[in-house]
């Protein structure tokens, strides 16, 4: 076995939403954030929203009750993390619209999505099939995600928000900022 060698990690992924990307993915699910997602193509657009405004995991939204979700103080406390650790996080004015929408249906009254992980991932792979988008996966919008927030927060309160315990690991995957963006910041 001394001479095996351990199989090279894979590059990290470092899709984001090109431009025109988000209009086509709301197209094809119907979902309109001024109307309760009833369907499950509108549910999974509620998902794709709630995923960019909040950095979290498909399995987070998933898991998602409302007992941990406070609306006052605009808050999602997950018990259950990937890395073991819980965390909470902090929801813009739209996510909180979104979960708002959900709370109205009947369907919803435990969990705030009603979806399962797996159900979220073959589904948005047929809408994203359907629009003809060019290999976007739901965790994509994660890095989308925090490559935004990092634009309205500092790198520490990015790395609690997204439960990031190792900074270089948020900075390597996550974060990409358009260096141009970046230049105009130094003027």
């Amino acid at each position: 076995m001394s001479k095996v060698k351990r199989p090279a990690e894979p590059e990290a992924r470092t899709r984001r939403l090109l431009p025109g990307e988000f209009e086509q993915l709301m197209i094809a699910t119907q979902y309109d954030i001024d109307t309760p997602p009833e369907s499950k193509s509108e549910r999974i657009g509620a998902a794709i929203v709630f995923a960019i405004e909040t950095a979290m995991r498909a399995g987070e939204i998933c898991g998602i009750t409302w007992e941990d979700v406070d609306l006052t103080k605009r808050t999602v406390y997950l018990p259950k993390t990937k890395n073991g650790n819980p965390r909470t996080v902090p929801l813009s004015k739209k996510a909180v619209k979104v979960l708002e929408q959900l709370k109205t249906l009947e369907d919803c009254k435990r969990k705030a999505f009603n979806l399962k992980s797996d159900s979220l991932d073959v589904n948005f792979r047929k809408i994203r099939n359907k629009c003809l988008i060019d290999d976007l996966h739901f965790h994509d919008l994660r890095r989308e995600a925090l490559t935004r927030l990092a634009k309205k927060v500092d790198v520490l309160n990015l790395a609690k928000i997204s439960g990031h315990t190792d900074l270089r690991i948020l900075q390597k995957v996550y974060y990409a900022p358009d260096m141009g963006d970046i230049a105009l910041m130094l003027d």
